[in-house]
């Protein structure tokens, strides 16, 4: 079984997300609100998973690869994409210059 979803959404910084705190934002819980509307409903995948990440950034250069990483594994272990986090086997991160707006590609897929 395989999900891919595409969100046209600039991706959430952990930075932004914590602000060096123990506690949520609320730019943090806007993001997972923003997240689930254009995601919709997930077909849960049960075991071990893979997951492949595509961010297309317009200021590709700036961001570190992994800081908008755990936002987007919270919001999908929230949206049943799959167990739980601690399911992920395989993590695949990739960045590319985006030539319009930021968006990114999530592929999960079983082992």
């Amino acid at each position: 079984m395989i999900t891919q979803k595409t969100f046209n959404i600039k991706p959430l910084s952990i930075n932004k997300a914590f602000q060096g705190r123990r506690f949520r934002t609320k730019d943090y819980k806007d993001y997972l609100d923003s997240l689930h509307l254009l995601g919709g409903k997930f077909d849960t995948i049960k075991g071990d998973v893979a997951v492949t990440i595509e961010w297309y950034l317009k200021n590709n250069k700036m961001t570190d690869i992994d800081n908008p990483i755990k936002c987007l594994l919270d919001y999908l272990t929230k949206a049943n994409a799959f167990e739980d986090d601690r399911k992920i086997v395989e993590l695949h991160v990739y960045k590319y210059n985006a030539k319009k707006d930021d968006y990114f590609n999530v592929t999960i897929s079983k082992i």
